[in-house]
């Protein structure tokens, strides 16, 4: 049994540096490894991610319009949650199977409502689905609570184009609170399939995924192609346009995606009726938004596999870590923007290992999710094999949550 002791506020071998301006991001360790969606890609070890949502159905004034809050309403909607959550759990077989890729059957994301929420207010009952940061303003003044999860919005309102059914606030990154609006199909029992699917898709845009029907990369050169998704083998006819490599799939929802003489798939993003398929590469993106990026906020999760450092890193990017971190005998570990621990982890330190938080700051997630606290479990080191060193310069910190 390991003899370890947690480190938060007082650290053994502790010196403080004079500050410097640390610029994020520009390390050939961030463009070659941890900015790459595949160097993110699951499988049975990768920690299972778990996405905390909220439903926010808006009535009119007088409760009319909308899902209601009765029991026949909930068993739909709980039902509607079941199949939300197995799109991402239980990848589906490929409508084209392609050479050489695999098919990965767990993305390792689940979806789990932490609560539905019904309101009467006309005006938010009216918003269209591209006002979602006033939906949210509404939450942060009236319930702020409900702005620990992710907030998905149904209203009576419309579309810009009187088309889309629902839209993301955009990518992973946010300065904001991220949201769907989407709009209610209470009326139509028959469409609840795919209306999880929709939630799916509009989910899958906050990992930064796009349409491989009018807005995913086609240049073979771009660092986000994906290339278990736009294969020469499916592109007969193509006449690639603005200097890209490769031509967008076709879409209808009604397409027939096993016939062979269109480009239909049956990808979560291909707006077909079976959409369902996630690429590696894709859940290679997912993760990396999850780890990377804001959207990660909403997300609890523990995996028991340990993230060793063999050689020494600088890390000037912002991280989130769903599984310990382990610093080898001899190896530097330097941080120089955001690590956020999730509740559990814990940073080990072999004897001559060195943690240097240079300007960055290393804290737990400080999530309050149901059953949950937010909090790590430290720096530990190994006594009886010799203390590690702990640095922090240039205004870095270590924290047990964030403040």
């Amino acid at each position: 049994m390991k003899n370890v002791t947690p480190v938060f506020l007082f650290f053994a071998f502790l010196f403080s540096l004079a500050p410097l301006h640390a610029q994020l991001r520009r390390s050939e360790l961030w463009k070659n490894t941890y900015s790459r969606q595949e160097t993110y890609i699951p499988d049975e070890r990768s920690p299972v991610c778990t996405l905390h949502i909220n439903l926010n159905f808006w009535q009119k004034d007088d409760g009319s319009e909308n899902w209601q809050n009765t029991p026949e309403h909930i068993a739909r909607l709980e039902r509607i949650a079941l199949w939300l959550d197995n799109i991402f759990k239980h990848i589906c077989v490929p409508s084209d199977s392609l050479p050489g890729v695999p098919w990965i059957r767990d993305s390792r994301v689940r979806v789990v409502v932490d609560g539905m929420y019904f309101y009467q207010n006309t005006e938010m009952w009216g918003k269209y689905t591209h006002e979602g940061d006033a939906l949210n303003e509404y939450l942060r003044q009236h319930h702020p609570e409900r702005l620990r999860a992710f907030n998905i919005h149904v209203t009576g309102g419309s579309s810009i184009n009187g088309k889309a059914y629902g839209q993301a606030s955009g990518t992973s990154y946010q300065m904001f609170d991220h949201w769907i609006v989407t709009l209610n199909n209470e009326a139509d029992e028959v469409g609840d399939y795919a209306w999880a699917q929709h939630l799916g898709h509009e989910i899958g845009h906050n990992f930064d995924l796009q349409h491989p029907y009018n807005s995913e990369y086609l240049k073979a050169s771009h660092p986000d192609f994906l290339d278990d998704v736009f294969v020469p083998s499916t592109q007969t006819g193509c006449k690639p346009t603005g200097g890209n490599d490769y031509c967008y799939h076709y879409t209808n929802f009604s397409c027939d995606i096993f016939a062979p003489d269109n480009t239909c798939t049956n990808n979560l993003m291909g707006g077909t009726r079976e959409a369902c398929y996630l690429s590696p590469k894709q859940m290679g993106r997912i993760h990396r938004s999850i780890c990377t990026k804001t959207f990660g906020r909403y997300f609890t999760g523990y995996g028991p596999y340990r993230l060793v450092l063999k050689q020494s890193e600088t890390w000037d990017f912002d991280y989130r870590s769903f599984r310990d971190i382990v610093v080898r005998p001899g190896v530097t570990f330097i941080v120089k923007g955001k690590l956020i621990m999730q509740e559990g982890t814990v940073i080990t330190l072999h004897k001559g290992a060195i943690l240097q938080v240079d300007g960055g700051s290393i804290t737990g997630s400080g999530q309050q999710f149901k059953g949950s606290t937010g909090r790590w479990k430290g720096v530990v080191m190994k006594k009886k094999k010799g203390a590690g060193t702990i640095l922090t310069t240039n205004g870095g910190s270590i924290r047990d949550t964030e403040p």
